[in-house]
């Protein structure tokens, strides 16, 4: 058996990679290099046995919440008051949270959370931050809140 994936955005349909020899039972895995943050991503998988091919679903993924992770990393980076680091840290914890909900109206609320972080890096702005490190925060924001109200 062998195994073919294929991704459709952002760009038409590339092969990822394959994997040949699987046998029965086995996983089969292929890293997908090259992925970018802030993009939305669809894939499927080809599986054939030499006989028959048989095509897989397409699934669909954002990496919106890899940049949430990293505005995390980058805040822990600014060497803020605790105080300050835990508030901005807490305000991404919580639109995780929502952004793990199901429904639309919590997927709602995480654009307001993420207003709510962006405000607050305005507030801090030439205080605890710098100008560039709020402009860089509130960027980030701003290209999460995109890809959000594109799904």
């Amino acid at each position: 058996m062998s195994l073919i994936a294929t991704h459709l955005l952002p760009k038409p349909f590339e092969k990822i990679g394959s994997v040949s020899n699987v046998k029965s039972g086995d996983t089969a895995s292929i890293t997908w290099p090259g992925r970018a943050e802030g993009k939305e991503y669809e894939w499927s998988v080809t599986v054939s046995d030499g006989d028959a091919i048989t095509e897989g679903p397409r699934w669909k993924f954002s990496t919106s919440e890899i940049g949430i992770d990293n505005l995390v990393t980058t805040i822990q980076g600014y060497n803020l008051p605790h105080g300050i680091e835990n508030s901005l840290i807490a305000k991404l914890q919580n639109l995780k949270d929502s952004l793990a909900a199901a429904n639309v109206k919590q997927r709602q609320d995480t654009i307001r959370k993420l207003q709510a972080f962006m405000k607050e890096c305005g507030a801090q702005r030439d205080k605890a931050l710098t100008s560039e490190q709020a402009d860089t925060l509130i960027e980030d924001a701003n290209a999460i809140i995109t890809i959000l109200q594109r799904q």
